[in-house]
């Protein structure tokens, strides 16, 4: 095998090598990706958002869904995301999400990639790295959500700069539109709007160190700054309008102590690891290119600090750092000595490539990367169990109220019930609930701290728990006061139970589905 110096960057093993290490990538990708392929809570009050929006011809200003107190106006910044969601699920039910989970996984991927090449970077670097991007940006593909399309327009966003810092400025056509999509998918778009500003101003140091003057450094930057006052002005293109901004100043400021992605990266070890050694190259190219590639270098460490203060950012920094960092890392004695390397021991890079490749295919068929998976048991998933049989028994005893839920299963509740069934709260969070009201219903199960002065305070007519729940734990002791207990058990399986009022359960069938499977279907 030999090198082609002639077609492709000076040190680059051929296309034997190159097709095995794409070969090899694509497997590790859809390995990783396919760990988790289950349904997001998140997809159910989206698309519940969406069905009624089409029922009654209008966008929901206030909250329809709980009994609980909510704000005003509830803002739903996923609401183009749900209508998406909604149509693929009605259409072609769990195949049309897991095709745009994977089509979406891929289309970043190749972006990325891309544009790495577009910069500049050999294949046998950006091959190197390419794994540690893989370890930490696969999180952001786990389930079907709303930030696949944010992740999208960022490998969209970074391809459209890279056309403006070459001289074009068609790319201003395609982003307009596309930033006002955005806009309507996903808050994510802020994503979008800060490297932006990054660029412009990394643009603009370039531009005054030329000319030595701020008149003219403007001057050469002053497209991308009617651009940006034109975002600023299409912020209002949504269906909320200018309401749009406060809720995004809000909810950009918010803790979110109970929802994992957005702890500090530091509670994940398996993702710190990577993620600190992601620093290595970035330190080097620091230290070759911290005054010539200034710009480029900030639009990197930024996400790089946001990933490690919220985890759901790790998968931005990776789609960031693998797009800038082989470039700039190619251009080093190191990304030479790396191409060399590659170029002299080929024949068993190919090997190994191939054989990554196969064990990611394997695993990923392991993994059922096909079957879009709706946990009903803790075995299934720890972390998410949806109360698909405590929800059918509710619908079969035609239930009409308001019932006390966890807040992972609102969402899944609200889509299976309503408008019969109104909900304590769900996963919507900031877009619809006061963040001491979250905390309070969140304590409830988690400690069931003060949970008598809590059920008064949010009067319902039945209460879901989680067998496993500390609520769970305090009124199931009740029932052996029989008749006269304040709430009655009326439906209870291996996952779940319902109680209901005392006055109210004499309506609703007692039901034991302990050590019985449960089934259910997506959507």
């Amino acid at each position: 095998m030999t090198c082609d110096t002639a077609e492709q960057h000076p040190h680059d093993a051929g296309p034997r090598l190159r097709w095995a290490s794409w070969f090899g990538l694509l497997g590790v990708w859809v390995g990783s990706i396919s760990a988790i392929h289950r349904v997001s809570p998140d997809l159910y009050h989206e698309m519940a958002w969406f069905r009624e929006a089409l029922q009654t011809r209008s966008v929901p200003i206030e909250d329809v869904f709980a009994y609980t107190p909510t704000v005003s106006p509830c803002v739903h910044h996923e609401w183009g995301a749900g209508a998406v969601f909604y149509v693929l699920s009605m259409s072609l039910g769990g195949t049309g999400l897991t095709l745009l989970k994977y089509a979406g996984a891929c289309a970043v991927a190749a972006g990325c990639w891309l544009l790495a090449k577009r910069r500049g970077s050999s294949d046998a670097v950006l091959s190197l790295l390419a794994p540690l991007a893989i370890l930490c940006g696969c999180i952001g593909f786990l389930s079907v959500r709303a930030q696949l399309f944010t992740l999208c327009g960022t490998v969209g966003l970074l391809h459209l700069l890279e056309q403006d810092r070459q001289g074009g400025r068609r790319w201003i056509l395609i982003w307009i539109p596309v930033y006002v999509v955005w806009i309507n998918l996903h808050a994510g778009f802020l994503v979008g709007a800060g490297l932006y500003g990054i660029y412009a101003l990394g643009r603009w140091v370039e531009a005054y160190r030329h000319h030595r003057a701020i008149g003219a450094a403007t001057r050469a930057t002053r497209h991308l700054w009617a651009v940006a006052a034109a975002m600023a002005v299409l912020l209002g293109v949504n269906p909320y309008g200018w309401q749009y901004g406060p809720y995004l100043w809000h909810a950009v400021r918010m803790d979110r102590p109970f929802i994992a992605e957005w702890q500090p990266l530091w509670h994940f070890p398996r993702l710190l690891v990577p993620y600190a050694i992601t620093w290595l190259p970035l330190g080097y190219v620091l230290c070759r290119h911290a005054r010539q590639r200034s710009g480029e270098l900030l639009m990197i460490l930024v996400p790089a600090l946001l990933a490690c203060q919220h985890v759901r950012h790790l998968s931005i920094y990776a789609v960031v750092w693998i797009s800038y960092v082989p470039p700039l890392l190619a251009e080093t004695t190191a990304g030479r000595a790396i191409g060399l390397f590659s170029c002299k021991h080929a024949r068993w890079l190919c090997g190994l490539w191939i054989g990554l490749g196969v064990l990611g295919i394997a695993q990923a068929a392991h993994n059922r990367c096909w079957d879009l998976r709706l946990p009903l048991t803790r075995a299934e998933d720890p972390s998410l169990q949806y109360p698909a049989g405590a929800v059918e028994y509710l619908r079969a005893a035609a239930f009409k109220g308001h019932a006390m839920v966890p807040f992972e299963a609102g969402a899944f509740v609200s889509w299976k019930l309503h408008p019969a069934v109104k909900v304590s709260c769900d996963g919507r969070y900031e877009v619809a609930f006061p963040p001491d009201q979250v905390r309070e219903l969140w304590d409830l199960y988690a400690t069931a701290r003060a949970w008598q002065q809590v059920l008064r305070r949010y009067p319902p007519d039945v209460v879901l728990v989680p067998r496993s729940s500390p609520l769970e734990a305090r009124l199931e002791p009740l029932q052996a006061a029989g008749a006269d207990a304040p709430w009655q058990r009326v439906y209870r399986d291996d996952g779940y139970a319902i109680y209901a009022r005392r006055d109210l359960a004499p309506r609703l069938p007692p039901c034991d589905r302990s050590g019985q499977p449960i089934a259910a279907a997506f959507p």
